[in-house]
C-alpha cells in the first residue's frame, strides 16, 4: 500500500477546493432567473422610455435564500442588425438584488442620461434622444458592478419604431409648389363672398400614432412674386394656433398681399414633433382675388372690429432656448446659495443636515435640457405634482434658512420662463395669438385680466395650485407670511405688440420681496402682514391703454 503524506495531499485540497468554488459560483449563477419584456410599438423618445412603465419590464427573481446582491444593467440597442445606442457601464445606477422577486422598468434599463449613441444614427437625432424608423431589438445583462462581467443574460426583444407620416392638407389652396401656375389659381382662388364667410382648413391626421397629437396651425402673408414655401420658412406667421382635431374654421379673413400660405405641425403632448419633416405638413398656397389683394390697412388677417373678444389667444410657453436661458441666468445668480437637502419635522430646512450648492442643482437641469429630457428638466424646476425639492423650493429654503433675502428670492424666480411643454398641475396664461410689430392702422380695445401663475408655499417651499387662476374680484385674502405668488396679466383684445408696465405697492415698513419678469409678470414674496396691491397697465403702440389692479392680504 501506498502512503501520502501531508505534502502529497495539499494539491488534492487545492484541486479540490478549486472544484468546490467553481460549482458554487454555477449554483449561484442557477440561482438568479429573468424575465425581459419589452413594447412591441415604444415611443420613439427615450426620455418617454422613463416615464412610460409599460415601455418595458426586467424580473429578477434571485432563489438564493441567504445572498443578497448587487449589480448592474447593461442594455443595447440595434437597428437592423448594427448596435446603435447602448449604456455606459460605469453611469449605470447600483442596483441591489433583494430576496425573491426584483422588478426593474425602463428608467433602471435604459436611463436616457446613461446612454451613448454609436453607429448610424444622425447628430440631431442623437441631439433629441430619438429613434429613427427602423426595426430594433433590445439586448438586457445583468453584470458584476467591479469587474462588467455578465452575471446572467435576459435575452433580447425586438421592437419597431414607425415614423408617422405627417399631416397631409386638403383645403383650401393649392400645393405651394405650384404657386406660379396662373391657371391652377382659377380653381383656388378664394372671392370676397367667401373670405366674408367661415373658411373651412381640413387636412388629413398624422398617421399611425399611438395617442392623437395636437396640430400647430400657421397662416403667412404672401407679397407678389413671394414664394410661399420661402415664406413659411423664413418669415414669422401672422396666426398660429393649436387644433386638436384636423380642421379649423376661421371667419372675416383679410388679405395682405397677393395670396395666403398655411401649413401645419403636428406635435405631442410634450410639444415634441411627431412624424417625418419634423412634423411638418406641406404648404399651401391660397390666391386671392383681385378686390381682396391688400384690401385691409393693417397687417392682420381676423376681423378686428368692434369687439375685444374677436381677437383670438393661444397659451403661452416659452421656446425651449428661452427656457435653458432662463436655468443659465439662474445658475449665474445662485454663487454661494445652499440647497437644503433635508427638512425638519416642521418643514423648515434642516440647517445641519446635507448641503450641495444650488449651481450644482441647476447644471443637473441644463444637462436634462441639452439631452433632449425637457420633461425632466421642467418637473426639476416646479415639481407641478407638489412634492418638494424642485429648484424653486431650494431657493425659497434658503430664504427660510436666512441665507438670502426674500429680494433676491424674487429676483431669481422671476427669470424663470413658463414651461416649455404642457405640463400636468400647470395652467398656462394666455397671450393674444395675432402679433402686429408696426400697425398701419390702430384696432385695439384692449381688456385686462390677472392671473395667479404658480404659487409656492412656506414651509417647504412646495408647489400648490389652490389659488391659481383667476380670483373672484382680483382679490386673495387672509393669505400666509412666506409664501410666494407669480401674477401674470393677461391682455384680450389688442393684437398689437404692445408693452406692459406694473407698480407694487406695500404696507409701510413691510419686509418683502418683488421682482418684474420679461413678460411682465411679478413675483411677489411677503414676509410682513397686511394688504398689498400689483397694478398692471397695458400700453399699445398706437395709443390705448387699460389697467387692472390684484389686491393680496397677508394675515
Amino acid at each position: 500500500m501506498k502512503h501520502f503524506t501531508m505534502k502529497h495531499q495539499l494539491p488534492y485540497y487545492f484541486s479540490l477546493c478549486f472544484v468546490l468554488l467553481l460549482l458554487g459560483a454555477q449554483a449561484g449563477f442557477g440561482q438568479v432567473t429573468v424575465n425581459f419584456v419589452m413594447s412591441p410599438r415604444p415611443s420613439p423618445y427615450l426620455s418617454d422610455w422613463e416615464q412610460r412603465h409599460e415601455t418595458a419590464q426586467l424580473t429578477v427573481t434571485n432563489n438564493d435564500p441567504y445572498a443578497e446582491t448587487v449589480i448592474r444593467i447593461q442594455a443595447s440597442v440595434s437597428r437592423n442588425g448594427e448596435i446603435v445606442a447602448r449604456t455606459k457601464q460605469q453611469s449605470m445606477p447600483v442596483l441591489q438584488l433583494h430576496r425573491g422577486q426584483n422588478t426593474f422598468i425602463a428608467v433602471n434599463i435604459f436611463p436616457l442620461a446613461a446612454v451613448e449613441f454609436v453607429g448610424g444614427i444622425d447628430k440631431s437625432a442623437q441631439r433629441l434622444g430619438k429613434l429613427p424608423e427602423g426595426n430594433y431589438s433590445i439586448c438586457v445583462q445583468l453584470t458584476d458592478i467591479e469587474t462588467g462581467a455578465v452575471i446572467a443574460d435576459a435575452g433580447c426583444q425586438s421592437f419597431l419604431v414607425l415614423d408617422v407620416r405627417p399631416p397631409q392638407l386638403i383645403a383650401p389652396g393649392i400645393p405651394a409648389t405650384l404657386w406660379h401656375d396662373r391657371e391652377r389659381h382659377e380653381h383656388a382662388t378664394l372671392d370676397t363672398r367667401e373670405l366674408a364667410g367661415p373658411t373651412i382648413f381640413q387636412w388629413l391626421p398624422a398617421t399611425p400614432v399611438a395617442e392623437t397629437p395636437r396640430y400647430i396651425f400657421r397662416l403667412f402673408p404672401v407679397e407678389p412674386e413671394q414664394d410661399p414655401n420661402t415664406v413659411t420658412n423664413s418669415a414669422r406667421p401672422l396666426y398660429e394656433m393649436i387644433s386638436l382635431s384636423p380642421q379649423l374654421a376661421l371667419t372675416q379673413i383679410h388679405g395682405n398681399g397677393t395670396g395666403l400660405a398655411w401649413n401645419i405641425q403636428a406635435i405631442d403632448g410634450a410639444g415634441r414633433p411627431v412624424g417625418a419633416n419634423n412634423g411638418m405638413s406641406e404648404t399651401f398656397y391660397i390666391p386671392l382675388s383681385e378686390e381682396n389683394q391688400i384690401r385691409s390697412t393693417f397687417d392682420a388677417w381676423v376681423d378686428l372690429s368692434d369687439r375685444h373678444d374677436h381677437v383670438p389667444q393661444k397659451a403661452r410657453y416659452s421656446t425651449v432656448a428661452e427656457f435653458r436661458a432662463s436655468i443659465a441666468r439662474v445658475e449665474s445668480m445662485s454663487s454661494g446659495i445652499k440647497a437644503y437637502l433635508d427638512t425638519l419635522k416642521n418643514g423648515q430646512p434642516n440647517k445641519r443636515g446635507r448641503t450641495e450648492q444650488l449651481i450644482a442643482v441647476a447644471r443637473r437641469i441644463l444637462q436634462k435640457i441639452d439631452k433632449g429630457d425637457i420633461p425632466g428638466a421642467v418637473y426639476d424646476v416646479f415639481h407641478f405634482d407638489s412634492k418638494t425639492f424642485s429648484l424653486i423650493s431650494y431657493i425659497m429654503k434658503a430664504e427660510m434658512a436666512g441665507d438670502i433675502s426674500s429680494q433676491r428670492v424674487t429676483d431669481i424666480v422671476s427669470v424663470i420662463e413658463v414651461p416649455p411643454i404642457p405640463a400636468q398641475g400647470f395652467e398656462p396664461p394666455l397671450i393674444p395669438a395675432v402679433k402686429i410689430d408696426t400697425p398701419k392702422a390702430c384696432v385695439c380695445n384692449p381688456k385686462v385680466k390677472i392671473r395667479v401663475t404658480w404659487t409656492y408655499i412656506a414651509p417647504c417651499g412646495n408647489y400648490s395650485r389652490t389659488t391659481n387662476g383667476y380670483a373672484a374680484n382680483n382679490t386673495l385674502s387672509n393669505m400666509s407670511r412666506g409664501t410666494m405668488y407669480k401674477f401674470t396679466p393677461e391682455v384680450s383684445g389688442c393684437p398689437h405688440a404692445g408693452h406692459w408696465t406694473s407698480v407694487v405697492n406695500a404696507p409701510a415698513g413691510a419686509s418683502y420681496g418683488h421682482s418684474t419678469g420679461s413678460d411682465g409678470s411679478v413675483t411677489l414674496l411677503s414676509e410682513s402682514g397686511g394688504t398689498y396691491t400689483v397694478t398692471f397697465t397695458w400700453n399699445c403702440p398706437c395709443g390705448p391703454k387699460a389697467s387692472e389692479t390684484f389686491t393680496i392680504n397677508f394675515k
